[in-house]
């Protein structure tokens, strides 16, 4: 299985790096530089004929607490920043995981091999969570760090919070798109149909009694940033989504015909 867990670390190396950047690059702009920006935001902005009335409106609502770093770094980091890059390289690392081996034609000799198709898939995963939750928890412990030039105080308990359900977030994503992945040979069109079944999710989260079905509120729960306590019936949604993704995937690649 090592030998395994090697051949998918060169593999997903370069995504990897490319996300790690990314995320990184972000999180040095946000801090300090976007919220000096932010501070620097002047009133009279708001009476400029020129910007459009949603936008005012928007500004009116958010500037204020815009300039509370706990609030910044919620709304812009998990709320914006993270939860997009995060939520487009999870698919893209993911997607590969057994579509890639079908469009190489590597699958009937990978799984010919003496090792089971669920030692395969599990060290798939492996490596894919590992990247993925690295280049997640890495950049945001930069926050705190280059909020000492401001010099500003986070709360680091509710960081800390906030950053477990944004890995539980980023890897049920990854896990729907291993299962689409084990489900449809070709990688193109996993990727649209696990692109779709997050966006479609998005809406439907604005039917009353329907927030907890998009994986988005696992990175902006207001409830977990108003108690700055861990709020557990999204979170064990969160990780129903993984063992359930996972489960299924294993199932289809142990009946999956090569």
């Amino acid at each position: 299985m090592w030998t395994l867990i090697k051949k998918e670390c060169k593999e997903n190396l370069t995504k990897f790096i490319i996300m790690f950047i990314v995320l990184s690059g972000t999180a040095f702009l946000l801090i300090p530089y976007g919220y000096n920006m932010v501070l620097q935001i002047s009133p009279e902005l708001l009476d400029n004929p020129a910007v459009p009335e949603w936008v005012i409106n928007q500004l009116t609502a958010m500037l204020p607490n815009l300039k509370y770093i706990d609030f910044f770094i919620f709304s812009q980091w998990f709320g914006k920043n993270l939860w997009q890059f995060a939520l487009f390289f999870g698919i893209i690392m993911s997607i590969g995981t057994i579509a890639g081996e079908t469009e190489r034609k590597s699958s009937i000799f990978l799984f010919s091999r003496p090792v089971t198709r669920t030692s395969v898939l599990l060290s798939k995963v492996i490596v894919v969570f590992a990247f993925l939750t690295i280049s997640i928890v890495v950049p945001t412990y930069l926050l705190p760090i280059l909020s000492n030039s401001i010099p500003l105080n986070i709360n680091m308990r509710l960081l800390n919070i906030e950053l477990l359900y944004a890995v539980t977030g980023t890897l049920a994503t990854a896990a729907i798109a291993i299962f689409f992945s084990t489900l449809i040979n070709d990688r193109l069109k996993a990727a649209f149909a696990a692109f779709a079944v997050l966006v479609i999710t998005i809406p439907i989260a604005f039917i009353k009694g329907m927030r907890w079905i998009s994986i988005v509120n696992l990175y902006v729960s207001e409830k977990v940033f108003q108690t700055g306590e861990i709020y557990f019936p999204t979170l064990i949604y969160g990780i129903g989504i993984i063992l359930l993704s996972l489960t299924a995937s294993c199932y289809i690649l142990r009946k999956k015909e090569f």
